[in-house]
């Protein structure tokens, strides 16, 4: 099995792989994958002591697509596997960024994924349906936590999207041999772009003791709102390439 890690939200990308054998889940024509998604940070403990401390980061995942790279756009496609040059791995997938099971990796699930060279991944995220999870039903992503010590509550209800996308020398390549595929995300970079949209400036405007973050929020800082968004979905993007 290959395991192929993607780390997100880093001013470094990074890209490791570490390869074994494993014949019985060779397939001719698919790869078996293995989604996985993971939080990670080389010092938790420092954002006990930060004014913006996150508990909570529901994101709803939709959909996961995994492009062709430029020199398969003319592969013959006998099966029809792919659809527009893209290959489409559908959710949902509910995730909460700051819980246990995100630090140890949740598997997504396995996947039967054509062989083929990829030159992106692009990670589709959309309001949620899931009426059991209520803070985050009709909303796409929603984060709680502390600004200076007081309570803050930001949600987004809108879809958007974040690519992993591989420069000239830097690709996915499925060959058939079964691939254990993880996504993780930096958290310290994901606070420090929050941080940079301006978000410690959030008020409590109607002096419930809480601070809320949203479009036509009650406290007036629907304006910070899109500006959270914006750092959120800049910080998400990553390009690997052969610097």
């Amino acid at each position: 099995m290959k395991r192929m890690i993607f780390a997100i939200l880093t001013l470094v990308a990074v890209f490791f792989i570490t390869s074994c054998n494993d014949d019985s889940a060779m397939d001719k024509e698919k790869t078996g994958v293995q989604l996985i998604i993971r939080t990670f940070t080389d010092d938790f403990k420092s954002q006990s002591n930060s004014q913006l401390v996150i508990d909570k980061f529901l994101m709803n995942i939709d959909k996961i697509e995994f492009e062709l790279d430029d020199d398969w756009d003319d592969f013959d496609d006998p099966n029809n596997f792919f659809d527009d040059d893209e290959i489409t791995i559908y959710g949902p997938f509910l995730i909460d960024l700051m819980s246990p099971e995100a630090f140890d990796g949740i598997k997504l699930g396995n996947v039967f994924i054509p062989n083929a060279v990829y030159e992106e991944i692009e990670v589709d995220i959309d309001i949620s349906k899931d009426q059991s999870v209520p803070e985050i039903y009709n909303k796409s992503l929603y984060i709680t936590g502390t600004i200076n010590e007081t309570p803050f509550i930001f949600w987004y209800d809108d879809d958007f999207d974040f690519e992993i996308e591989f420069d000239d020398g830097k690709y996915l390549e499925l060959d058939g041999e079964s691939v254990e595929l993880m996504i993780q995300f930096y958290l310290p970079r994901l606070i420090d772009a929050m941080i940079d949209s301006g978000i410690l400036n959030a008020k409590d405007g109607n002096g419930n003791g809480i601070i809320e973050i949203w479009e036509d929020d009650p406290d007036g800082n629907d304006d910070l709102a899109d500006d959270i968004i914006d750092a959120i979905e800049d910080a998400l993007d990553v390009e690997f390439d052969d610097d």
